[in-house]
């Protein structure tokens, strides 16, 4: 979809493969599953409903950063894959980033990879968005070398660090800020 808003019927289920240019719409306010690829940089609405993604999401495309927009809740499911490169420091433009403007459930597959001879240096990457609650966790997480991820403050957050963590660490998996809690 190259430019405007594609809108499609309910209980509309995405096999194939779907690019999405910047300032484009694919709109289905009641909610779709995707079991095929969505990529690109544009806005998927599916209005107060839900965004299950069964396939792979890939916001930029492949070698390519960019910010997937989700207007509605995004639930990832077991099969479900999200795919973020990180080439930069900036959101969107040098690393992949996916703003949710509802709730966010975690499960499936959250593959990372470094792009464009990108070498971190003890820095934070912003890779989802909420707005709304985050549940769930990441069942299998594939990250660089030094790279770990977290539910921190409405964002999950991969943070490169020189430092392999041993003994107690962080996995935010009760999505509080909150030491105390086991979870975490």
């Amino acid at each position: 979809v190259t430019a405007g808003t594609l809108t499609v019927s309910s209980s509309f289920s995405q096999t194939g493969t779907i690019s999405l240019a910047t300032a484009t719409t694919l709109l289905d306010a009641s909610g779709f599953t995707n079991a095929g690829i969505i990529q690109g940089s544009g806005i998927v609405n599916v209005g107060a409903g839900n965004l299950v993604n069964a396939g792979t999401l890939r916001p930029g495309g492949t070698n390519g950063a960019g910010q997937l927009v989700i207007a509605g809740n995004l639930v990832n499911a077991a099969s479900g894959v999200l795919e973020m490169e990180i080439g930069g420091l900036t959101a969107g433009s040098q690393y992949d980033q996916i703003a949710v403007g509802g709730n966010i459930t975690l499960g499936g597959t959250l593959t990372a990879t470094l792009i464009n001879g990108f070498t971190p240096n003890n820095q934070n990457f912003d890779i989802l968005t909420g707005s709304g609650v985050f549940t769930g966790s990441f069942a299998t997480s594939n990250l660089p070398a030094s790279f770990n991820g977290a539910v921190v403050a409405g964002f999950y957050r991969l943070t490169h660090s020189a430092v392999s963590c041993l003994g107690i660490c962080w996995d935010g998996d009760a999505g509080t800020l909150n030491w105390a809690d086991a979870a975490n």
